[in-house]
């Protein structure tokens, strides 16, 4: 039997992310999602959604053909860290009883559903029960402190009728002092000129931070009161090694940049990133990609991303005017850290490059929309994942797969890291060696002992 098609999207709804899921118009029937656990349906955002977990998306794998896998790679579901977030929902039964279901990581909300008193589990229908009461509801607030989404209260008619009302979870007001806090932290962000993207970061681990400490000065705060908070963050919340870098920088940005303490008095253990080598493409598969883009526009985007190692980014700001033919350039305006740089315009570029321009007389932009204006991000991940998916190459390549691939295929061709670090705008050439370890240049030269034998 043939899969339907769906779309995934990721979005914020009950306090934590959702994958959204939308079907092709006319295609969609309640009964195809009756196998896949935890789906509910939202009238705010209008879509059939699941929890943001791994499982989920392997189960929605299993049952459907999902277009657009590309976003769904960009999703960046770290899996240790999902697997230890645990995660409840409580409803009410016929018998009017407190119904609690686990949502993520089993092993550990059993353990704490045990030590509360009254709850016990029902095999048949795979929950655990308690007696409808203000008091359990407390009891299950102390034990799943941020692992329920919303506020539960029980509410009885003057018939002797039990329902549970759940609402929004509304956040405790901050002291002023630590109000104050949040408000000169963004100040001092807006005044360095950090992105958006930056600051938003920084404010809400500082938010999460100052709300462990609620009732604390953050003046007073000591250096070992934020390692304690950071043991705290991995233990309990299961966070990665860059969500532990992103609380220290936030920290250490207030206590050094605003309270203008030594840097040296709160030094924190880093942790130690992985080595992650990045997924290429071989010449013979990006040629492929390039025969399976048949519309010209498609054609010139992604051939200019891997000719010239751009960003995805870098490619819809560029301008017609930043693109120099007589001397063969790119001209990068504030690139990833607001740096501008050149890159090259290879040759066999130009004359696609000018049959589009021909056909299509972008105005501003080299490449825009229908209706004007950039073009969007989510337009030039469509392209490729159509084009790679037709081409039947590497399943796991993303747009910046061409980026690596450049860089990749220039150290292969002979020339200098120095040289290819100027056109990818690394800041340090130790980024721009981590491509060494996957040339397969100087691989070819080792001879396996097996060929001995």
């Amino acid at each position: 039997m043939k899969k339907v098609k769906i779309n995934l999207h990721l979005f914020d709804h009950k306090g934590g992310q959702q994958i959204g899921i939308s079907f092709p118009e006319g295609q969609y029937k309640r009964s195809l999602l009756y196998p896949i656990d935890h789906v509910h349906y939202t009238q705010t955002h209008r879509c059939w959604y699941v929890p943001y977990h791994e499982k989920s998306i392997n189960q929605l794998k299993e049952y459907f053909e999902i277009e657009n896998l590309e976003d769904i790679q960009h999703f960046k579901i770290n899996t240790s860290q999902t697997d230890g977030y645990t995660r409840i929902e409580l409803d009410l039964d016929g018998n009017h009883r407190l119904k609690i279901r686990i949502i993520f990581n089993k092993e550990l909300a059993t353990k704490k559903l045990r030590e509360i008193q009254h709850c016990r589990y029902e095999s048949k229908n795979k929950v655990w029960l308690l007696p409808a009461s203000e008091g359990s509801i407390q009891r299950l607030e102390e034990a799943f402190p941020d692992q329920i989404n919303y506020k539960v209260q029980i509410r009885r008619s003057d018939r002797g009728a039990t329902k549970i009302v759940k609402s929004k979870k509304t956040t405790k007001p901050f002291i002023p002092s630590q109000q104050k806090a949040l408000d000169e932290l963004e100040r001092q962000l807006i005044l360095n000129r950090y992105s958006i993207h930056t600051r938003k970061s920084y404010l809400s681990q500082f938010k999460s931070f100052l709300s462990y400490y609620r009732r604390h000065d953050p003046t007073s705060i000591t250096k070992e009161e934020v390692e304690n908070y950071l043991i705290h963050c991995i233990k309990e919340r299961y966070i990665s090694e860059s969500t532990q870098n992103q609380i220290i920088n936030a920290i250490k940005f207030y206590f050094e940049k605003i309270l203008k303490r030594p840097r040296i008095q709160y030094q924190f253990t880093r942790p130690k990133k992985p080595l992650q080598l990045p997924n290429v493409l071989s010449k013979d598969e990006v040629q492929l990609l390039f025969e399976h883009t048949d519309n010209i526009k498609h054609k010139c985007i992604l051939v200019i991303i891997y000719s010239a190692g751009l960003r995805l980014s870098e490619l819809i700001k560029l301008r017609l005017r930043d693109i120099n033919k007589s001397r063969r350039v790119i001209f990068i305006k504030a690139g990833k850290g607001k740096k501008d740089r050149y890159t090259v315009l290879a040759d066999n570029v130009l004359p696609l490059l000018n049959q589009y321009q021909k056909m299509y007389k972008p105005r501003y932009w080299l490449f825009e929309g229908q209706a004007g204006g950039q073009y969007s991000v989510r337009s030039v991940q469509s392209i490729f994942s159509n084009a790679r998916d037709r081409a039947m190459i590497n399943p796991f390549a993303t747009v910046h797969t061409l980026r690596h691939s450049f860089a990749t295929h220039c150290l292969e061709a002979g020339f200098s890291t120095a040289l290819i670090k100027e056109a990818l705008g690394h800041k340090s050439v130790s980024t721009t060696e981590r491509y060494l370890h996957i040339s397969t240049q100087e691989l070819s030269k080792l001879q396996s002992p097996l060929d001995d034998l």
